[in-house]
């Protein structure tokens, strides 16, 4: 049997020789026969492959490395106290089982089998049976409190849109007080000054002090801060709070404008033609400011009618200038003689005041209140 050829080899030895082959393009029986050679004179002289040099060959020998027997130790250490703990838990679930079923057989031996547990039945059933009822409550709840947040969302409004027109109104009152101190104010100074008609110290135009709403002129809407005196030339004025500039502007516009540039007193306040102040009109006068001043004289009639006392046009200039009334100027109806203890009373709501007139104010006032 030693003499037979083998045809067959080891997988691993086959791929190796196959390997070789196609390295060195030889056929499969080539590279056998080389390695069957080649152990041959190794066979025969053993000696060569003692002595033979290899390159780079060392005659140390090399040893595992270090640590590898304390890692072996402690792996088979740890592998040892897993057992145990897979031991261990293994007994201690069969002694759990163990002891729930004990506890099951002890259950079924205390009842019976065909037991039943009516009051928790019972309890089960009336829960389902008065789910519909519970339903309908919490439903019925639940319109009831969004009807009520409606309700409470509309008096919100109410109350909101209440408060914006209290203030709305309590600012309206407020600009109404404002304006009727202002006139107040403005009649209290005229009647101290015995002045109850006045011309604009803006336009020129006629002003009665008692029938003023508001402390503005009627006829250029310019606000008044102040009553002046006038003397023989000069009318009484009401002055404004923007003063016109000393220079001369353009012509005044309205029923009284004469076409001549208006002249400025030494108090700021615009005077008109003589005609106006009620004197004798000047030879050579412009026509038109005697018509003038024949229909202011008319108003300060009107407005003495109103309310006022007749006017004594005779003034006295004092010792500055200024206009002063003599014994018998201009005043209102009903004043005091002189040396009487009656005096006229500084309070415009006073009775004999300049506001015993009701002004359209007061009216508008009452109107709302009723």
């Amino acid at each position: 049997m030693g003499s037979e050829p083998v045809e067959e080899l080891p997988e691993d030895l086959e791929a190796w020789v196959a390997e070789r082959a196609a390295d060195s393009d030889a056929s499969r029986v080539d590279v056998v026969r080389r390695l069957l050679a080649a152990h041959k004179l190794l066979d025969d002289h053993p000696g060569w492959l003692a002595d033979a040099a290899v390159p780079g060959r060392t005659d140390v020998t090399v040893g595992p490395p270090s640590g590898v027997d304390e890692f072996d130790a402690r792996a088979s250490g740890l592998a040892e106290r897993v057992e145990v703990l897979e031991g261990d838990l293994d007994e201690q679930i069969a002694d759990v089982r163990q002891r729930v079923i004990q506890v099951k057989r002890e259950a079924d031996a205390k009842a019976p089998a065909d037991h039943d547990h009516p009051s928790l039945e019972r309890r089960v059933d009336e829960g389902f049976e008065n789910y519909e009822e519970v339903l309908e409550y919490l439903t019925e709840r639940a319109e009831t409190l969004e009807d009520e947040a409606d309700d409470r969302s509309a008096r919100l409004r109410t109350v909101a849109n209440a408060v914006v027109d209290l203030r709305r109104r309590v600012a309206a009152l407020e600009r109404e007080r404002e304006k009727r101190d202002a006139v107040a104010s403005l009649r209290e100074a005229a009647n101290r000054r015995g002045v109850p008609e006045a011309a604009c110290g803006s336009c020129g135009e006629s002003v009665h002090v008692g029938l003023l709403d508001e402390p503005a002129c009627p006829h250029c809407e310019s606000s008044f801060d102040g009553v002046e005196s006038g003397g023989w030339f000069r009318p009484d004025t009401l002055t404004v709070g923007d003063r016109p500039a000393l220079e001369p502007g353009p012509a005044a516009s309205g029923p009284n404008a004469t076409g001549s540039p208006e002249t400025t007193g030494s108090s700021g306040a615009t005077s008109s033609s003589p005609s106006d102040a009620g004197g004798a009109e000047p030879s050579g006068s412009d026509p038109s400011a005697a018509v003038a001043g024949e229909r202011a004289e008319d108003r300060t009639h009107q407005g003495a009618g109103s309310g006022f006392g007749d006017i004594v046009n005779d003034e006295s200039s004092g010792p500055n200038g200024d206009a002063e009334p003599a014994s018998g100027s201009r005043g209102f109806a009903g004043d005091p003689a002189e040396g009487s203890d009656d005096t006229v009373s500084d309070d415009p709501l006073a009775p004999g005041g300049l506001s015993d007139e009701r002004t359209e104010i007061d009216r508008d006032e009452e109107a709302d209140d009723r």
